[in-house]
């Protein structure tokens, strides 16, 4: 699954890059959950208040986590 998203993650189509990465991150949570911590929180950080539907789906990708980013 790795090998898959991540040869979409460079695509045009934000949507495709955003599901990319979404599916990538579901992926490491399960055998390195500390780096998709620091990389969902540098996601966080770059994030303006203004970006609500990102900040609604960044907060809805870590709630799905939070069992394998615990």
């Amino acid at each position: 699954m790795l090998y898959y998203v991540q040869q979409q993650i460079p695509s045009d189509d934000l949507d495709v890059r955003d599901f990319a990465q979404t599916q990538r991150w579901m992926a490491l949570a399960y055998i390195q959950p500390s780096q998709v911590a620091k990389e969902i929180a540098l996601e966080f950080s770059k994030l303006r208040e203004q970006d609500t539907s990102e900040l609604v789906r960044m907060a809805s990708l870590t709630e799905t986590l939070t069992e394998q980013l615990a």
